[in-house]
Order: structure tokens, then sequence, then C-alpha cells
């Protein structure tokens, strides 16, 4: 049992990972669009 409740705490710190990441990339994105869309402005 213990290694079900192990398994299951890798899971959902992976699954965290994930958001995290993915949240991450989404500001990454959202910099870059920005980024751009200034640049384009000023063209």
């Amino acid at each position: 049992q213990w290694l079900d409740m192990l398994r299951d705490a890798v899971f959902e710190a992976e699954d965290l990972f994930d958001e995290i990441n993915t949240e991450a990339l989404k500001c990454k994105v959202e910099v870059e669009y920005q980024t751009l869309t200034a640049t384009a402005q000023n063209v």
C-alpha cells in the first residue's frame, strides 16, 4: 500500500511540474508577443 501512495505522490508531483512548466511557457510567449506587437507598431 505504501508503494501505491508513493506512486500517487510521484504522479501528483509530475502534474504540478507540468503545470508550472506550462505557466512559464505561457508567460514567455506572452512577453514575446508583446515585444513583437510593440516592434510592429514602431515600424
